[in-house]
């Protein structure tokens, strides 16, 4: 029997300590005969979306990340989902521009909700990425 493994990494620079841990960690997976993987890379994915024409980019749990600033596009809106207190102190260090700050806590429910008050639209092509936020949250919160 065969597992597919999918892998992420992170080239942001947000996580640079383990971008070599985890490249590490890929190349072990990768080589057991039991497991097929896959490699994606966040930036790489988001670039190839944007080029195909996804025009709102939403980042659940964006914590620090940078990558509303580094692949900024015209026409395009990304919108940053994230606790109050994270949200609140991004903004006070990132430069003026950049994204729609959605405040909230991701098991409280109604995304969306919070999403359309800022300007979210339902009907346009949307990337949504979640990276290293799943093992903070409850099954319950992902279901």
């Amino acid at each position: 029997m065969q597992r597919d493994v999918v892998l992420a990494i992170d080239q942001s620079g947000s996580m640079a300590a383990s971008v070599v841990y985890a490249s590490v960690f890929g190349c072990v997976l990768a080589s057991m005969r039991s497991l097929r993987t896959s490699l994606v890379v966040f930036d790489t994915e988001v670039v190839d979306a944007l080029d195909a024409g996804i025009v709102q980019v939403v980042v659940i749990g964006a914590g620090y990340d940078t990558r509303s600033w580094r692949l900024a596009r015209a026409g395009v809106r990304f919108f940053e989902v994230d606790l109050p207190a994270t949200q609140a102190d991004k903004r006070r260090r990132a430069p003026a521009g950049g994204p729609v700050y959605v405040e909230g806590d991701l098991a409280a429910g109604d995304l969306l909700g919070r999403l359309r008050d800022v300007g979210f639209d339902p009907g346009a092509a949307t990337l949504f990425t979640l990276e290293g936020v799943t093992m903070y949250l409850t099954r319950d919160a992902l279901a």
